[in-house]
């Protein structure tokens, strides 16, 4: 190892360079020519133009303090150590310059060119921000060794590291900056990310993207291989015009995906990713942003601001992580795999929501809601057929305005018990809406939409774990109901199909007069008419259940007009009790059997 000094003159710094290089700083010159074991200098001493070119065997290290003259040429370079360049010094050099050992860079506020990260088990360090430009030839690329920021900023056209060698980044509390915007490019390339590992500072580390031409398209690619939930890193997208576009390639993970910018226009391609961290920021008119699809795997929050416009199609998949709204949030679809999704007051807007399995998963309601908003006939804006291992807390629930024909199951494989079942309430529209499964209370005030409930296509019966509320303008004549635990049935003079209380020590009371067009079974529990009246056809009661009928001053009229109907089914009295100075009463327009 030696120490060569540029002496002056403007050459080439290859073997042609003949007498300008020293062993000393100001000595003569006619050394040989710096090799990778060499510590090179360009000092006060040394003057003119020193070009790197084709033939340079590279450097063990650079050093350019107290230089005032140029360092330039566009041939590759190996540096094993450190580069230091000087404020007064002229540097256009725009070549490689690829750093095979530890050492460290301070750049003066000069603009770098490609630079180049590959030593097993090397560090490099900033010692002052780095700067290399925003095209596509002013790359930072990390093959292997650490990079290691120390609070300072890396700016760059594009970064690269897409291998399976061990490699790092130290952010500190430093970022790199993406500024490449012209064109299409893959301005973060990071497709494969096996063997990388970072750390940083929270909240503070992580890529920031800057993107001012509407002109292509500038992608993020995190880890589509070789991404995990701990490699992740964090991004923020910013731009400075309208109609930006940025992609983030289907299946990266990041962490934090932050939106850093306060209006204006962006739009988001194909972004389906692996979410490890939170969105926020997101104020501006997020335009196409019904495709940004993120995928939880973590604990998280979700920050959409004053957004207008929708996320894509949300999953929350993680076990034991909690997905947080601050603030209101909409997407077009929301599945919850698994984890929980804590609404924190705020109302989430999804088209359809779905959770249909048996994996331990939760909703923090609190007293907001989930609403519904699918506009596409037929669909199925509630999917949740398999409810083993769902739970939920507070008072709020689903809602619905049903604008077009839906259909909302909850439990209808099963798994549904008094204590998950949920509330929805349909406050408006007048399409037929398809209720499957079991729910808790369910109010359609405020609609005038035809509802059934049928499994399979048969009309078949929902259970009911709470209240009952109809609306003035609804029809319900093929709603048939199960009632499986306490609550009050407002009718508002509307007319239902079948109806059973079978739910051990509840009681079902009336609000106001009930009309049935089938039947009213009461297998167990009370009903309590609360002196109204019910109207049905049929009243059966034929079991040795305990059960109960609270009659006070009203009537069950039955009004079957079926000839040869037996209209008071109660056989086997066993267990049967009822108090009040109403009773049964009968029309007897047909032939019938009271038993």
């Amino acid at each position: 190892m030696a120490d060569r000094y540029w002496v002056g003159g403007s050459a080439a710094w290859d073997a042609t360079a003949g007498t300008k290089w020293a062993t000393t700083s100001g000595g003569a010159g006619g050394a040989t020519v710096p090799t990778s074991a060499d510590d090179v200098f360009f000092d006060a001493t040394s003057t003119g133009t020193c070009t790197i070119s084709t033939g340079n065997t590279g450097a063990k290290s650079i050093n350019c303090t107290g230089f005032t003259g140029t360092l330039t040429g566009t041939a590759a370079i190996t540096v094993s150590g450190s580069v230091t360049l000087f404020a007064g010094m002229t540097y256009t050099y725009t070549g490689t310059m690829t750093l095979d050992g530890t050492g460290t860079i301070i750049s003066a506020g000069k603009t770098f060119g490609p630079v180049t990260v590959n030593g097993a088990g090397i560090t490099v360090t900033l010692g002052a921000a780095l700067t290399q430009g925003s095209t596509s030839t002013r790359t930072f690329t990390l093959t292997q060794g650490t990079l290691a920021l120390a609070g300072f900023t890396l700016t760059c056209g594009i970064f690269s590291s897409s291998n399976t060698n061990t490699r790092a980044i130290s952010f500190g509390a430093g970022g790199i900056t993406l500024t490449h915007n012209s064109g299409t490019a893959t301005v973060l390339s990071m497709t494969t990310m096996t063997n990388f590992s970072w750390t940083g500072s929270a909240g503070t580390e992580g890529f920031s993207y800057t993107r001012s031409s509407a002109t292509g398209t500038g992608t993020i690619a995190t880890g589509t291989s070789g991404g995990t939930v701990s490699n992740a890193v964090n991004v923020t997208l910013r731009s400075q015009a309208n109609s930006i576009t940025t992609a983030i390639t289907t299946g990266s993970y990041i962490k934090n995906l932050t939106f850093g910018f306060s209006s204006g226009t962006f739009n988001l391609g194909s972004s389906v990713y692996n979410a490890c961290g939170n969105i926020s920021n997101v104020i501006a008119d997020l335009r196409g942003s019904g495709n940004l699809s993120p995928t939880f795997l973590t604990s998280a929050s979700v920050n959409m601001s004053g957004s207008v416009n929708a996320l894509g199609n949300v999953t929350v998949n993680g076990s034991g992580i909690t997905v947080t709204l601050i603030g209101s949030v909409a997407s077009n679809t929301f599945a919850l795999t698994q984890g929980t999704l804590d609404l924190n007051g705020n109302t989430l807007s999804t088209g359809a929501f779905g959770s249909s399995n048996s994996n331990t998963r939760a909703i923090a309601f609190g007293s907001a809601n989930i609403a519904l908003t699918s506009t596409t006939a037929s669909a199925t804006v509630l999917a949740m057929s398999s409810v083993n291992g769902f739970t939920y807390t507070g008072t709020g629930g689903f809602t619905r305005n049903q604008a077009a024909t839906a259909t909302m199951d909850f439990g209808g494989n099963g798994g549904t018990t008094a204590s998950n079942t949920p509330n929805i309430t349909v406050n408006g529209g007048s399409s037929t809406l398809t209720l499957t499964g079991a729910f808790k209370n369910i109010n359609f005030t405020g609609s005038s939409c035809v509802v059934e409930t049928r499994f399979l296509g048969s009309l078949l019966p929902i259970g009911i774990y709470g209240n009952l509320t109809l609306s003035v303008g609804g029809t319900y004549t093929n709603f048939r109901s199960d009632f499986v635990g306490s609550g009050t049935v407002t009718n508002l003079g509307k007319t239902i199909g079948s109806v059973t209380v079978n739910g051990t020590g509840i009681t079902v009371t009336l609000a106001d007069a009930m009309t049935s067009n089938t039947s009213f079974t009461l297998t167990r529990g009370t009903f309590d008419l609360a002196g109204f009246s019910l109207s049905t056809p049929i009243f059966s009661s034929n079991n040795s259940n305990t059960r109960a009928i609270s009659f006070g001053s009203g009537n069950i009229a039955l009004t079957s007009t079926a000839a040869a109907t037996t209209v008071l089914s109660a056989a086997t009295a066993t267990g049967f009790t009822w108090t009040g100075t109403g009773g049964f009463t009968r029309n007897q327009a047909a032939s019938a059997t009271v038993t």
